[in-house]
């Protein structure tokens, strides 16, 4: 007998003693029924070559990939629109199968989701409304806080202090950004040599910062460069020098400064200038600085390079700001540290009240600073 598979539309050939059983069809594993009649030999003659079903597959039949019961999936599609049919028709009866598809898909995440949320409830500790709102409690009393330190250290501020500053050094120029300035200015600042008359108070400032310097101590200068050449690129600024113990030993060190404000770290960049300091450094403890806005780490080196953000540089130079002020670079160095607070950190001076500070817990640790100083 000769019966058409409804899964994938082949014509089969059967024995005419299998009426009434039930085979899997060999192209695309659809169920098939046969009818309980006897098979007509004028249908056979019109498919003499067609595939004979014997038995029905073996039980261990090979799982199916994803793939095959996708295209499984399209046949059983096919196989229930009739051939004669509009093509809007086909394509909304095809929508709509794939549509029943997403849902059920949809479904069985949403089912998913809900059992990860109740193992992770089981295995999690619960954190009750009374633990929230003790922590909301908590950051409210901080916010508070910073406010009230805010208001207090803004009321002892000095009058020349760069936050009351309207003018950036390096902004009128056009040049608020530009590392080149920065580290060309920040480098004459450091050299005690220098006839701003703050003889070494700028780079004692900078050394308490990176190790433990008493009073007492002596800082020798042996060298101080920016934009100083090695053989493959430029250090930003480069101080070689000693420290002079008051009990009698001293200590050599090295320290590098690489800044970066809009620009990016180029390939392999500090490795090059570490290889130089191998080179050069001959049993000196080096400091290697990563000057940026935010304070970010840097990138191409396997090194200990220091991340310091300009505000932190600021505060490191403001501690020292209050003795300098009978000094002759005194009012550069107000105009400088203005314009990194203006220009790099983009704080709108000047500052007329606490309650203008954009960003207040920022402010609050430079203040923290002017106060401490």
């Amino acid at each position: 007998m000769i019966i058409r598979c409804n899964g994938c539309e082949v014509k089969l050939k059967f024995p005419d003693e299998s009426s009434g059983r039930k085979f899997k069809c060999p192209r695309c594993g659809h169920v098939v029924e046969l009818p309980e009649v006897a098979a007509s030999n004028l249908a056979e003659e019109f498919a003499p070559d067609l595939p004979e079903v014997s038995e029905p597959p073996p039980p261990d039949e090979p799982v199916k990939s994803k793939e095959e019961k996708f295209l499984d999936d399209l046949r059983l599609v096919f196989s229930s629109i009739p051939v004669v049919r509009e093509p809007h028709e086909f394509l909304a009866d095809l929508a709509s199968y794939f549509e029943l598809h997403r849902q059920k898909r949809t479904a069985r995440l949403g089912e998913f989701d809900r059992d990860l949320r109740l193992v992770y409830a089981s295995i999690a500790p619960g954190i009750s409304d009374t633990a929230l709102q003790a922590l909301a409690d908590r950051f409210d009393a901080w916010r508070a806080q910073i406010k009230n330190q805010l208001a207090t250290f803004f009321a002892q501020l000095p009058a020349d202090d760069p936050l009351r500053c309207p003018i950036s050094l390096f902004g009128v120029m056009q040049h608020g950004r530009v590392e080149t300035a920065h580290t060309a200015v920040l480098a004459w600042f450091l050299d005690p040599r220098k006839e701003h008359g703050f003889e070494d108070s700028v780079l004692r400032s900078l050394l308490e910062h990176l190790i433990d310097i008493a009073e007492t101590d002596s800082i020798v200068v042996e060298k101080l460069h920016s934009e100083y050449p090695i053989e493959d690129g430029r250090l930003d600024v480069v101080i070689q020098g000693r420290l002079n113990r008051a009990e009698g030993n001293s200590s050599k060190w090295l320290v590098l400064i690489e800044a970066k404000i809009d620009a990016a770290e180029s390939d392999r960049q500090l490795r090059k200038y570490d290889r130089w300091v191998q080179k050069v450094s001959h049993g000196r403890e080096v400091f290697r600085i990563f000057l940026t806005p935010d304070g970010r780490p840097a990138e191409s080196s396997e090194e200990d390079w220091i991340p310091m953000s300009f505000l932190e540089l600021a505060c490191v130079v403001r501690k020292k700001y209050g003795a300098l002020t009978d000094r002759a670079g005194y009012h550069f160095l107000r105009h400088y540290l203005a314009g990194i607070l203006k220009d790099i950190c983009h704080w709108d001076l000047p500052i007329h009240g606490p309650d203008k500070c954009v960003d207040p817990y920022n402010f609050v640790d430079y203040l923290k600073t002017v106060h401490a100083s």
